[in-house]
């Protein structure tokens, strides 16, 4: 009995308030709290001698009251909030001993959890990364935790309730609300962070205190935050893996990242120099858990980001046009890279990122499908895809391939690494990680997994939840105009296919890549018309049906079908299609534009009004198209201009039906609008359309009105005939340059 209390006590587990083995159960509590505030620097021995008061006329059972009171001197809030002590022994004993139990399962998992802390170290340094670090006559892998074991977060200390009061006084002293001088204020938060020496780990886990702590990382200096990381890094890992002190150590790195990318002295830079190896080293020693953990991953990408001078907030929140707007967007932007001039510290980069490729050798795909582990392992391709040598050798440690010669060329697919791409892209997580890395893995590397993985599956894959999304990213990610075609040739059969079980992402992306190749144009726009049962070239259907695609695929492709225009949204995807489709070469985009100018009014109305649709309209005005086809479409909507006048999203369509239309049109817009020229001021986007249109001016004058919008157009069209090289004049000009 002794051993396996003696084998719990050194595992790290906090104790229960009684014993479950034992039958003498009436003084074992109290013994046990005087046991779980010992200092780990005495080994066993009580910090004070009240404690040990406490701990002798407990066990034999006299003194009860003089117990209670040095128990209170000691620790007072955590007496005050304890039940009765016989209550809570009886309650206990019932859920320890019940597995079925919530608390009793806790008991297991804790228990569990200090055996697996005690298992060796699979990732420790070998002699040769040992010898870059700059301070090699230090050493911080001692334990897993830093070098004080009291920091294992099973048994880490509580905050004493006058360090809690300090810390909210200091709170309410800093807040907005509270006028301070500059000079009081920076002697204030100086002043705290002398406190928080020695207890860094302890206050950073505490609820409360973290806050307080995050405030005055953001209101710190830098030499003042460049200590603070040094001292807590040796007990980075505990807190970078606790609910409350993640939050201080993103705080922190975050802070040290703006001093690295500024003007800081050689001191702060080598201070944090010196704060980064260890915090690398200790991380590193537990990179695995770090990576899996909830918490731990975040800081661990913030971490990585840092040391490689990677933005910060792409580790975060994607940006609000990273997800749709990014595949409608005709701008050809690359993906965010990491120059390696740029890197801070490439040794203590390069040690971390060999620890977690070194952890997914030994682990393998299940790794790469962890929910946390799977960030993390995104950020370390994002972090390497300026360097071809290491990304590559990236992507083949996640593939778990090898290769030959060490050559860029030489990297084979075996059956067990398909079978790994395989099991990554059809999995939630690990598609995500297939995606990034399509995104950044080298020409060669991209081709090979084209090739080998994706084609013999494509289809599969395209209609599969997860993988669809490595599909579009496989598509979006393309580098030559034979893929482009490649691609195009596989999946034209199944564009059916693809809408009925609403995979249009693979579409649009397509349609994307078409745009920015230029090649195949034709060829999509055609098959896409075929796919969507087109009856004929100047049919209103095709348009309709692509305007309300999951309407009409909900109907099975029903020859009766009809948009209901009363309330019903328009396809996000739908009208993202029509977007890139006007944006084509008029002859490829000739069935599109013609089934629009066949649909009837209140549809044209319909769609201005979407949110979706009015950008469709907006992107026919905007394309190659004969202008009098332009004019036709917006002298349908006449009589309605005062209704697109009112809403926010149909005025943007209603200024450019004014620039392009033409004179009789304009004074059309600008008759309907002068009647509520008075709400139009009261709105946000009205006094702008007051002042595009002159309303003011023409209900003075029309005439007048009129006689200086001709003019302008007149102006406009010369200007345009002389700088157009497509037009007569414009090829009469270039001639004349020549000679």
């Amino acid at each position: 009995m002794g051993e396996s209390r003696r084998r719990l006590n050194v595992l790290g587990v906090r104790r229960p308030w009684f014993n479950m083995h034992s039958a003498k159960l009436k003084r074992r509590s109290r013994f046990s709290l005087a046991r779980r505030y010992t200092s780990p620097s005495s080994h066993g021995k009580t910090e004070d001698a009240s404690i040990s008061v406490l701990s002798t006329k407990s066990l034999s059972g006299r003194d009860d009251s003089a117990s209670k009171k040095a128990l209170e001197e000691v620790f007072p809030t955590f007496v005050e909030n304890k039940p009765n002590h016989d209550t809570y022994k009886k309650k206990r004993l019932k859920a320890f001993r019940n597995p079925t139990n919530k608390k009793g399962r806790e008991y297991v998992q804790q228990l569990n959890a200090g055996k697996n802390h005690m298992k060796s170290d699979h990732f420790s340094l070998d002699e040769r990364q040992k010898s870059e670090r700059i301070d090699q006559n230090t050493d911080y892998s001692g334990t897993k935790t830093g070098a004080n074991p009291s920091l294992h977060p099973l048994r880490r200390k509580r905050v004493d309730h006058w360090t809690l009061v300090y810390f909210e006084t200091i709170h309410s002293l800093l807040g907005a609300e509270t006028k301070m001088e500059d000079d009081e204020r920076m002697a204030l938060i100086e002043k705290a962070l002398e406190e928080t020496h020695g207890k860094e780990c302890e206050l950073a886990c505490d609820k409360s205190c973290s806050r307080v702590l995050e405030l005055l990382i953001s209101l710190s200096g830098p030499e003042q935050i460049a200590s603070f990381l040094h001292r807590l890094s040796p007990s980075f890992y505990v807190v970078s893996t606790d609910p409350a002190g993640s939050h201080v150590a993103e705080a922190v790195l975050k802070c040290a990242a703006l001093i690295l990318q500024g003007h800081a002295s050689d001191g702060v830079c080598k201070t944090l120099e010196q704060a980064f190896i260890i915090v690398c080293q200790v991380v590193g020693d537990n990179i695995v858990e770090a990576m899996t953990n909830s918490y731990g991953s975040h800081v661990l990408r913030s971490l990585l980001c840092v040391l490689s001078s990677f933005p910060l907030e792409l580790t975060q929140k994607r940006s609000r046009g990273g997800g749709l707007s990014s595949r409608v967007s005709l701008s050809q932007e690359t993906a965010k890279r990491v120059k390696q001039d740029d890197v801070i510290f490439p040794h203590l980069l390069q040690l971390l990122i060999g620890r977690i490729l070194d952890s997914v050798k030994m682990i393998g795909p299940e790794l790469c499908m962890d929910a946390f582990a799977g960030p993390v392992l995104q950020i370390t391709l994002r972090v390497l895809a300026e360097d071809i040598s290491r990304i590559t050798m990236a992507c083949c440690v996640l593939l778990g391939c090898k290769n030959k010669a060490g050559g860029e060329g030489d990297t084979l697919l075996d059956k067990s690494n398909l079978e790994n791409i395989q099991k990554l892209t059809l999995n939630d997580f690990g598609s995500h990680l297939v995606e990034v890395m399509l995104e950044v893995a080298p020409d060669d590397i991209y081709q090979i997994m084209l090739k080998q993985a994706f084609m013999p599956h494509l289809l599969e894959y395209a209609l599969h939840p997860y993988a669809n999304f490595v599909v579009q990213a496989l598509i979006g990610s393309i580098r030559k105009q034979d893929q482009v075609v490649l691609l195009l040739s596989n999946l034209k059969p199944s564009f059916w296919k693809l809408m009925e079980q609403k995979r249009s992402g693979i579409l649009l992306s397509l349609l994307k890549a078409c745009k920015q190749y230029q090649c195949s144009e034709q060829e999509v726009c055609s098959s896409l018309a075929k796919a969507l049962n087109s009856d004929g070239l100047k049919s209103p259907l095709l348009i309709l049906r692509l305007l309300f695609l999951e309407s009409y695929m909900a109907s099975g492709g029903s020859k009766e079908w009809r948009p209901n225009l009363n309330g019903q949204k328009m396809s996000v995807l739908g009208c993202a299609m029509l977007q890139l489709i006007f944006s084509f070469p008029m002859e490829c985009s000739q069935l599109y534009w013609l089934s629009l100018l066949n649909i009837k009014p209140e549809e044209i109305l319909a769609t201005v009004k979407d949110l979706g649709g009015c950008h469709v309209i907006e992107s026919f005005l905007s394309s190659k198209v004969p202008l009098k086809h332009k004019n036709l479409l917006i002298g349908k909507l006449k009589g309605h201009f005062v209704e697109l006048a009112n809403s926010t999203s149909s005025s943007f369509t209603l200024e450019r039906c004014f620039s392009i239309g033409s004179v009789d049109l304009k004074e059309a817009i600008v008759s309907e609008l002068v009647s509520i020229q008075v709400d139009l001021a009261k709105c946000k986007h009205g006094p702008h359309l007051a002042k595009s249109f002159d309303i003011a001016g023409y209900s003075k004058d029309p005439d007048h009105w009129r006689k200086r919008i001709i003019r302008k157009e007149g102006a406009l069209k010369a200007f345009a005939d002389v700088f157009d090289l497509t037009s007569p004049k414009g090829k009469k000009r270039v001639a004349g340059s020549e000679l």
